[in-house]
């Protein structure tokens, strides 16, 4: 279990593929992606964009280069860049390119640097004191050092670092504080102690932190309740944190979000957290989610997005419980195989809901028939388990959803047949078709009778 097991649950992870080559020969490679247009504009100083030409070529030598220009600046400069070490490439992996990132300098529009399964141990880091409009920097899956992190220039409008599976320890977290406008911190390494978490406090704009690990405790969270600014925690452990540390964040009355993933809790610790006034996300990933915590949940009236799942303890009887939140805007059943179609009856209460997910859930085209009555969904996922049968009889049964802009249908069972039905959601701005048995002149044919609509296939 990592730090983006919250990301993998709500949102996406992002990864890089590794590719071999021969290591004493590096050969520059294209940019894996590109998601921009060629430089133009009668404003651009040529010089600017030949450097950051020249930029992209050298770092291809090295790195899967993927780049995002901005369509409105003169010039059209790059303002995100991704890179990625190809690491079975250079043979063992101990090969780091720390000083190809002085190619980094030519990036001034820079706003995110995302370098995932870089081979660098940071002290190139040096190289980013040109970024003044850096806002977003990752570092995760790489040999990062605290001597990256120190190397690190004091960056005037960073608000966003994300870490997990570096090298980095203690020493290098308080290297961050430096950093004035620092609002996000995500981690997981083993060397992030209670220490680190005690000096949270003292960063000046930490609003977001997202951390995991196994030897998380108590004294973790009670360290972070004296955060003061704190809106956002996500937060994941074994079985070392109890209920003496959940309370502690009672403290946080400006916390808007929670994500929780734990092994097992009781569910009178979560009644401290009651009164939190401005708590209107919440996440509960594990065991721990059983029927008498999501009894508890009806108290929380603030709560208006819902994200509940990770294993069986969520069953139907539970749902009924969830039926009493009709506060609830947005509901997410993550992988919940616990749940039946019995207890979509349960959910098609929620008529205030403009989101729900109920992706790797156990529910089929029986339950899916009783969420008819949620005529104000924008969203809805129906990336069900493998094992059920998601088919157009859903789609046929939802037809009064007609203020659907987002359907996910990722490996449902629907076919060519069901393009008309689809095309009746005449508000869809997206819709995934993944995996189905559309085919390819299929999906051309909703995209035509969609012309609004983004058709994944």
């Amino acid at each position: 279990m990592g730090p983006s097991r919250f990301a993998l649950a709500v949102c996406l992870l992002s990864g890089a593929m590794l590719v071999g080559c021969d290591p004493g020969k590096p050969e520059p490679r294209a940019s894996e992606t590109s998601i921009s247009a060629e430089p133009k504009g009668e404003d651009a100083d040529p010089r600017a964009v030949k450097a950051e030409q020249d930029a992209i070529t050298k770092l291809e030598r090295v790195f899967f280069v993927t780049t995002v220009r901005s369509p409105s600046q003169p010039g059209q400069p790059v303002i995100s860049l991704k890179l990625t070490s190809p690491v079975s490439k250079f043979g063992d992996g101990t090969v780091q390119f720390d000083n190809e990132l002085a190619a980094l300098s030519a990036f001034p529009a820079l706003r995110e640097l995302r370098m995932t399964s870089c081979l660098i141990s940071g002290v190139g880091l040096k190289h980013l004191a040109d970024l003044k409009e850096l806002t977003l920097l990752e570092l995760s899956s790489s040999p990062v050092t605290d001597a990256g992190l120190k190397a690190l220039p004091s960056l005037p409008n960073l608000e966003a670092v994300s870490l997990g599976a570096t090298r980095v320890t203690d020493d290098g977290i308080s290297e961050l504080k430096r950093h004035p406008k620092l609002k996000k911190l995500t981690f997981s390494e083993p060397g992030i102690t209670v220490r680190s978490f005690q000096s949270f406090a003292d960063f000046p704009s930490l609003t977001h932190l997202d951390a995991g690990g196994e030897r998380l405790s108590d004294a973790e969270l009670i360290a972070v309740s004296k955060v003061p600014q704190l809106q956002s925690l996500s937060f994941w452990a074994h079985d070392r944190v109890t209920d003496r540390g959940l309370e502690s964040l009672a403290r946080v009355s400006g916390l808007k979000s929670l994500v929780l993933s734990l092994k097992s809790l009781e569910p009178g610790a979560f009644a401290r957290l009651r009164g939190l006034p401005n708590l209107e996300q919440v996440t509960l990933q594990g065991a721990f989610v059983t029927k008498e915590l999501l009894s508890e949940l009806t108290q929380w009236k603030q709560v208006k997005r819902l994200s509940l799942g990770w294993g069986k303890t969520l069953t139907d009887e539970g749902l009924g419980s969830i039926a009493k939140m009709s506060q609830l805007e947005s509901l997410t059943l993550l992988l919940a195989l616990g749940i039946t179609d019995a207890g979509m009856e349960e959910v098609g209460k929620l008529t205030n809901l403009r989101e729900l997910s109920l992706f790797g859930s156990g529910i089929g085209d029986a339950g899916i028939a009783k969420l008819s009555n949620l005529t104000q969904l924008r969203a809805l996922n129906l990336s069900v388990a493998s094992d059920r049968h998601v088919t157009g009889k859903s789609l046929r049964a939802l037809s009064r959803l007609t203020e659907l802009e987002t359907l996910d249908l990722f490996g449902a069972k629907v076919s060519d047949e069901d393009i008309d039905v689809l095309a009746g959601f005449k508000k869809l701005k997206r819709v995934q078709l993944s995996r189905t048995a559309v085919s390819p002149e299929g999906a051309e044919r909703l995209r035509k009778l969609l012309p609004d609509a983004e058709v994944l296939w």
